[in-house]
């Protein structure tokens, strides 16, 4: 009881602190890709990490198994999360209820602007930075970012990165040598999250 009182007290601290961080980036352009895995590590992946250690804390006594499934939810929330930027910028309006280009309307640091920051250079760099001072976005920035991004295999890269992470999850999943029916059970509910499209 103390364990799981304890992991949740860290798990509500991670979870503040990666949404403050969140807000703060908002407001700021130099953020690099490590520093944004950082903040979703915490705002997101600590929360599917704490419900896979708790439900393993509550159910046995093995620790390799505890340690696997709290590894199997950080990869998980990481994957989801990334999947989740990607949609923010080319999901489908009619699936995820929000406009396509969302999150460059609203300005929202989410990984592909991180990633073409940190990765873009001279003209393309300084386009960025215009647009992502100026307080309101038009359709001809948004078209303008799309553009940047395209050039810079931005898509790829995150599409890449979420699979990534979606992999080793599946890998933390299988070196738990959970019984089969709960291996298929949890491989079903995660799955989806990878190729979700809202």
């Amino acid at each position: 009881m103390l364990r799981a009182v304890s992991r949740l007290d860290e798990a509500c601290l991670q979870l503040t602190t990666g949404q403050y961080l969140d807000l703060s980036y908002e407001q700021r352009l130099d953020i690099g890709v490590e520093q944004y895995l950082e903040m979703i590590w915490g705002k997101t992946a600590s929360l599917f990490a704490c419900s896979l250690y708790l439900g393993a804390l509550v159910g046995c006594d093995d620790e390799s198994l505890i340690n696997h499934l709290d590894k199997f939810g950080h990869k998980l929330g990481m994957a989801f999360q990334v999947q989740d930027d990607i949609l923010g910028i080319w999901g489908d309006g009619s699936a995820t209820g929000k406009p396509p280009t969302w999150d460059i309307h609203r300005k929202k640091k989410t990984l592909p602007i991180v990633y073409a920051l940190e990765k873009s250079s001279g003209q393309q760099q300084q386009t960025l930075l215009t647009i992502y001072r100026q307080e309101h976005h038009n359709d001809a920035d948004v078209a303008s970012v799309r553009g940047i991004l395209e050039k810079l295999d931005t898509h790829n890269y995150v599409q890449r990165l979420a699979q990534d992470y979606h992999q080793q999850a599946m890998e933390e999943l299988k070196a738990a040598h959970l019984a089969p029916e709960a291996t298929q059970r949890l491989r079903q509910a995660a799955e989806p999250l990878l190729g979700r499209t809202s």
